[in-house]
């Protein structure tokens, strides 16, 4: 991995040199010190202290050049997870080469692509693995850079079609055993029992095409998607051996505005996936007197409803979420459909000096919830401090998701200084 970052990194510049002396058009490098601490525990977790290096470049009068580089240091520095993350994962976070050229622009290189309007869920983002760790302690920025080809043509004034390409694996990753939150990752329904035997992750090529409307209140997108998955295997039985090569993906997002609310809609359908039964379950499907040739299929069905809404100083977004899946006997779930509900709130204060920002989601089946809550404060234009914290609850009869985690609370401490 590092000697194709290097390839790629003397291609740019071969390539920035054959047209002329680039111009630098953007630099910063910026310190990040971080810790955590855990209260249900009584200790302290990951902490770091990491570089940002930041620069963008000016090819030619088209081209342009970027890139985010975040190397770290400290005991946790190879391996560790959490809300304070730094990881040889996002080492590289950016390099890209992109342009515009009469009505089309591209993007090319290592970078994190947003597809959609739902924060915090799964539906229309499928082009970078997540870190599950991250995502269980309520951190919405779960995405890792992968290696992404995107390129995007204007049609007219109100639309454009976009067609985007992930050749490479991008590795969702699952915590290790023994990990800093391994013991949290225990929910028997969920991400659990999902075991790669290779590296503890699910690695998938991605590509897709999105044709995009816009007018003055309104806006949507039609997008398909293909994916395909390495091999995995679920350890509680009946389980699966693996997926078949490709799954398709239809999808679309739609937005309006109405006075100060923006109300927006987003859903992702997979009309057939098919997996291959592992022997035992095969095995026990036959014994039940069940006909299959050990192949059995889904059908999924993701959704979300939101609003937003702004006012002074104010931000707000309210989601609604559904996970709806139909497969055959040996897929049956204890719940078909998963319910799911998120808010996100936002206040600035002090001229935006100071800015207050909490996420929370709840499980609706479980009447399980997550919080995380943050406080910052920008010292000056170079130095910004922040504090904040995860708390979980559990109001159900029977522990969710997060109603696993009530008693692993934990606060964290983030100091980041711009040196030039």
């Amino acid at each position: 991995m590092t000697r194709r970052w290097l390839l790629l990194s003397l291609a740019a510049l071969a390539i920035g040199n054959a047209w002329g002396t680039p111009k630098l058009l953007y630099r910063s490098l910026e310190a990040e010190a971080a810790t955590e601490y855990q209260t249900g525990d009584g200790q302290f977790g990951p902490g770091f202290v990491r570089l940002i290096a930041r620069a963008e470049l000016a090819l030619t009068d088209r081209l342009t050049g970027k890139l985010v580089a975040s190397p770290c240091a400290g005991p946790y520095r190879m391996q560790p997870e959490g809300v304070t993350q730094c990881t040889t994962e996002r080492l590289l976070e950016e390099l890209t080469l992109g342009g515009a050229y009469s009505g089309f622009d591209f993007s090319l290189g290592r970078q994190v692509i947003t597809q959609g309007n739902t924060e915090g869920f799964i539906l229309l983002d499928r082009y970078n693995g997540r870190d599950f760790c991250r995502f269980a302690r309520v951190d919405v920025q779960n995405k890792l850079p992968n290696w992404i080809a995107r390129g995007r043509a204007s049609l007219n004034g109100d639309a454009s079609l976009s067609l985007t390409f992930a050749p490479y694996s991008g590795q969702s990753r699952l915590p290790r055993q023994g990990s800093y939150c391994d013991d949290e990752f225990h929910d028997a329904g969920r991400f659990a029992n999902l075991h790669d035997p290779e590296n503890d992750s699910l690695s998938a090529w991605a590509g897709g095409a999105e044709l995009a409307v816009s007018r003055d209140r309104w806006s949507a997108t039609l997008n398909v998607m293909s994916t395909q998955e390495d091999s995995f295997v679920l350890k509680t039985l009946p389980r699966l051996e693996k997926t078949r090569p490709r799954t398709l993906w239809l999808g679309g997002t739609a937005s309006t505005t109405l006075g100060g609310i923006v109300l927006r809609g987003e859903f992702a359908f997979s009309p057939e996936r098919e997996f291959t039964l592992l022997p035992q379950a095969l095995g026990g499907l036959l014994r039940q007197g069940i006909g299959t040739d050990g192949v059995d299929k889904r059908w999924n069905l993701l959704a979300s409803v939101g609003l937003e809404a702004r006012h002074d100083d104010w931000y707000w977004a309210l989601q609604y979420f559904l996970d709806h899946a139909e497969g055959g006997p040996a897929l049956v779930r204890d719940a078909d459909s998963s319910h799911m509900m998120s808010l996100r709130t936002r206040k600035t204060f002090a001229n935006e000096t100071i800015a207050f920002d909490s996420f929370a989601i709840v499980d609706m089946d479980y009447s399980d919830l997550a919080l995380r809550a943050s406080l910052s404060y920008d010292i000056d234009e170079d130095t910004a401090v922040t504090l904040g914290g995860t708390a979980y609850a559990s109001m159900g009869r029977n522990a969710g998701l997060f109603g696993h985690y009530v008693g692993r609370e934990s606060l964290f401490l983030k100091l980041r200084r711009t040196l030039f």
